[in-house]
């Protein structure tokens, strides 16, 4: 990414900032003075140089004591890099596609020339819809080394018509959940043999009277809220660089409305220049959809493509 149009501006905190916080039994208040940010670059190494003034007013034995603070810094140096992922995808049961867009912007920790030992940190927005489903969120995710890591995020969901394959009738299949989540990345290989393990904790929030009907998972999800664990296991082969094979299996409890989804499937990728397409058959069951065969594919264009893991 470009960043010389804002090497050596200098900007700063709104002035909404400033307010004050009353903090505890002593009246408390903190003012933000000043609060600037300033982009420096050299080559393609990015620094970010930050300079805070703070004012702390409180009262002690009815005498008032004012303290001022100041302190700066500089963060760096950041190897900025933006990357950016467009996904197609179609699922045959229960039936439903989708778009998406996933911009990020990741920074290598450590371990740039290693393929394995590498750390990476990224933030990321989304967003996606297919006419009467919409979804946008973000992320933040860190990977210590490339084969382990954490993501945690946030999700909304609106979702403006009724599901072919799940029932809507005594629940709701139209409104709107929030869904936060964290979620564990393992990745294991042995020469063309690997193994990714994936573990979630999710969170949904929803303003829906009726259960509502998560078509992803196909269940339907306890009003006002709703808690869940995510399982999911890939053993692959790699065939050669660009084609893989792999047998997936996925499933997920939802504690208030017990609530189970499951699916096993047989996957192919290939990945050639920026570009994965994968093609699956298998068995889905949920407990609003029941069981049935499925068929999903994808198509993802990665022109600026995010930091390799696992």
């Amino acid at each position: 990414m470009d960043f010389r149009g804002l090497v050596g501006k200098e900007f700063h905190a709104p002035d909404n900032l400033r307010n004050f916080l009353k903090l505890g039994p002593m009246n408390m208040k903190f003012f933000i003075e000043r609060l600037s940010i300033k982009l420096m670059m050299k080559s393609q190494i990015l620094q970010v140089l930050f300079q805070v003034r703070l004012r702390l007013l409180f009262r002690l034995n009815g005498i008032l004591i004012v303290c001022h603070l100041a302190g700066y810094g500089v963060v760096g140096p950041v190897r900025a890099a933006v990357d950016l992922s467009l996904l197609g995808s179609a699922r045959s049961y229960p039936q439903g596609g989708f778009f998406e867009a996933n911009l990020g912007l990741h920074q290598i920790v450590w371990g740039r020339d290693s393929e394995i030992f590498k750390s990476h940190a990224r933030v990321q927005v989304h967003g996606g819809s297919i006419g009467t489903f919409h979804t946008a969120g973000a992320l933040v995710e860190y990977f210590p080394v490339s084969f382990l890591g954490a993501r945690a995020g946030y999700e909304a969901n609106q979702s403006q018509s009724e599901y072919k394959d799940l029932p809507c009738d005594g629940r709701t299949c139209k409104g709107r959940w929030d869904r936060r989540y964290l979620d564990t990345y393992l990745g294991l290989a042995w020469r063309n043999f690997w193994s990714v393990t994936k573990l979630g904790w999710q969170h949904y929030l929803t303003a829906e009277s009726l259960p509502l009907i998560e078509p992803t998972w196909g269940v339907a999800l306890s009003h006002d809220f709703e808690r869940a664990f995510l399982w999911r296991q890939n053993l692959g082969f790699s065939l050669n660089a660009n084609w893989s094979v792999a047998i997936s299996h996925q499933r997920a409890g939802f504690k208030l409305s017990a609530q189970q989804s499951q699916s096993s499937y047989l996957l192919g990728v290939l990945a050639l220049q920026g570009w994965k397409i994968g093609l699956a058959g298998g068995r889905f069951e949920s407990s609003q959809a029941g069981v049935g065969p499925s068929f999903f594919g994808f198509v993802e264009w990665s022109p600026w493509p995010a930091p390799a893991r696992f």
